[in-house]
């Protein structure tokens, strides 16, 4: 019996070294294991290499921009505060010639919100010449960056609405905005003309009902939509809301952050414009790193807004951190279909993104 077991475990022994060596090239066992071990490890990180660029920020259904016009006396006393008690931002399109609250806007600007042009003098650009045109968008734009000592003035609104057919506007200004009545595609077919909802008494959109209408439209097109005000509470300004409904609808949009991103006028259009021209590329991706590099041939002093990317991880990182030029960046993790992502905020051309695996 004990020879008959001998026997037997020769043979079966013979049997795998011949199987190993066949398939590795040499009967030592250590090589299988080891072997077998790299093939888990690798199976194990075979993460896609695909970075998915968001169409809006944080993969939200919609991007909403709030725009005011005229200066009027309540936007920044009564408008302003609510924006700020939910942490929204929004965009004062300002008349520089009529003596708007500078240190106010000043202020307003360094709280986020954007201060950018609506004329000299509020004059209709099918009543001017082509000189006079380039003088009320030159003029607007150099007080308001004085007044303010900043180069931040990028978008324009148009007075009454009215578009100029010089194609003066893009030579200062990289989006201005229309008045159409339409939600913006994801990508507007041109940005010298993006569309705005009018709200308030003189149109059909007066409450926060009506307001909440135009952003769910907005999350069903998957667009953009810019929303058109003047007056708050009856302060004297064209077609004014009442500010309570102004704050149902913010906590509306507090309320479904997962759906709509709400930002400045600039603050989407750079957005627009970097999402369409970047190109993201992998330089490494081993067990516990991986890094990368984006790039959007665009002029980095104007387009510096950070792009909401998703990436696949491997399953078995527990501890992510992600970082851009050695500098912490906002992220989320999230799970899908089995699989593993981390969804992160790089800004382009800001230096290489590296998201690793703290063990």
């Amino acid at each position: 019996m004990y020879k008959f077991l001998t026997v037997l475990l020769f043979f079966i022994f013979s049997y795998i070294n011949l199987a190993v060596t066949e398939k590795y090239g040499t009967s030592d066992l250590r090589n299988y294991k080891i072997s077998t071990r790299c093939k888990y490890q690798i199976k194990e990180n075979a993460v896609s290499n695909k970075y998915e660029v968001a169409v809006w920020k944080n993969f939200t259904e919609a991007a909403i921009s709030h725009t005011w016009d005229d200066n009027t006396s309540n936007q920044l006393t009564v408008a302003l505060p609510i924006y700020d008690h939910y942490n929204f931002k929004t965009t004062f399109f300002t008349v520089s010639g009529w003596e708007p609250n500078w240190e106010s806007l000043r202020s307003a600007m360094l709280n986020g919100h954007e201060v950018a042009s609506h004329s000299h003098s509020h004059r209709r650009f099918d009543e001017l010449t082509k000189k006079e045109i380039n003088s009320e968008l030159v003029n607007s734009k150099n007080e308001i960056a004085t007044k303010l000592g900043s180069n931040k003035c990028l978008t324009y609104a148009y007075s009454n609405c009215i578009t100029e057919d010089y194609e003066l506007t893009k030579n200062f200004y990289i989006a201005a905005r229309d008045c159409d009545e339409q939600i913006e595609a994801q990508t507007p077919a041109d940005f010298m003309k993006i569309s705005s909802f009018l709200c308030g008494s003189e149109s059909e959109n007066k409450t926060a009902k009506h307001f909440n209408d135009i952003a769910e439209s907005a999350a069903v097109e998957k667009g953009w939509a810019v929303y058109l005000f003047h007056g708050v509470d009856n302060d004297g300004g064209y077609s004014s809301i009442k500010s309570d409904e102004l704050a149902k609808h913010l906590k509306f949009l507090d309320a479904n952050r997962t759906t709509y991103w709400l930002d400045t006028f600039v603050n989407v259009v750079k957005y627009i414009k970097e999402r369409d021209a970047v190109i993201v590329k992998e330089l490494s991706n081993s067990r516990n790193i991986i890094t990368a590099e984006l790039t959007d041939g665009l002029d980095n002093d104007i387009y510096n807004y950070p792009l909401s990317i998703k990436k696949e991880i491997p399953l078995y990182w527990n501890t992510v951190k992600v970082a851009q030029n050695k500098k912490a960046v906002q992220f989320f993790i999230k799970k899908e279909d089995g699989k593993q992502y981390v969804i992160f905020e790089a800004i382009p051309d800001a230096g290489i993104v590296s998201i690793k695996n703290y063990k």
